[in-house]
């Protein structure tokens, strides 16, 4: 019997295999976003990136198309690859575009009120989007060992490129970066967050639980309600 390493309870992230638009298309779908983009209000994030003020860019008609296609890869993230039942219908909430001019970069961080959080590339140079691992080394303990060759079971950081017309899905607790840009291409993407809705749970077990979706649920109180401490 050969001896093996089983590694427990990985982290999953997901590439998808197929890009939104043929190329051509993508080429000019990405030169109407960038005219776009000179009218569109942003803030600044730390690290000297860009946002768009607007926070639910997927509700627009012109993002229809892309929603539909990120939703596929979502169902096929949720339901093919990790087996969720279909009981629980994930759903996208916040969604905005990223621009990295030349010299910015996004800070290490995660994405809180969120189940699974999805980069979607449109334009820029290669430089990754960095994972970090944050179970303190291949050993669960807070020692830095040289190591000989990096690998998926040692490694304390997983980088994955900036691929334009593709999208990467990923657990939106898991922290994240990406290095500052030092080229002369603006990077530009679009990032998003979702939540579920349905049962999770059974009543046998009794833990089972309802969620409704954003739009089921009524909105925060208004200016003047009174509310209980």
């Amino acid at each position: 019997m050969d001896n093996r390493i089983l590694p427990l309870f990985p982290r999953p992230v997901y590439l998808s295999g197929d890009k939104y638009l043929d190329d051509n298309d993508f080429e000019v779908w990405t030169k109407d976003l960038v005219s776009m983009l000179e009218k569109e209000p942003m803030h600044e994030n730390i690290g000297g990136n860009f946002g768009t003020v607007d926070q639910y860019i997927f509700d627009r008609p012109e993002f229809a198309s892309l929603k539909k296609y990120i939703l596929h890869h979502i169902g096929c993230f949720i339901h093919d690859g990790l087996r969720i039942t279909k009981d629980n219908e994930f759903y996208i909430t916040q969604s905005w575009i990223n621009v990295n001019n030349s010299g910015s970069r996004h800070h290490t961080h995660r994405h809180y009120n969120s189940l699974v959080s999805g980069i979607f590339y449109i334009l820029g140079d290669l430089c990754p989007t960095t994972f970090v691992n944050d179970n303190h080394g291949p050993l669960g303990l807070m020692f830095g060992f040289a190591v000989d060759e990096y690998t998926s079971l040692n490694a304390g950081i997983r980088a994955i490129e900036n691929a334009p017309n593709t999208l990467i899905l990923f657990p939106s607790g898991m922290d994240h970066y990406v290095e500052t840009n030092s080229s002369s291409k603006t990077r530009i993407s679009i990032g998003f967050n979702t939540f579920v809705s349905g049962l999770i749970g059974t009543p046998k077990d009794g833990n089972l639980l309802q969620l409704a979706k954003e739009e089921e649920v009524e909105l925060p109180l208004t200016k003047g309600e009174q509310v209980c401490l």
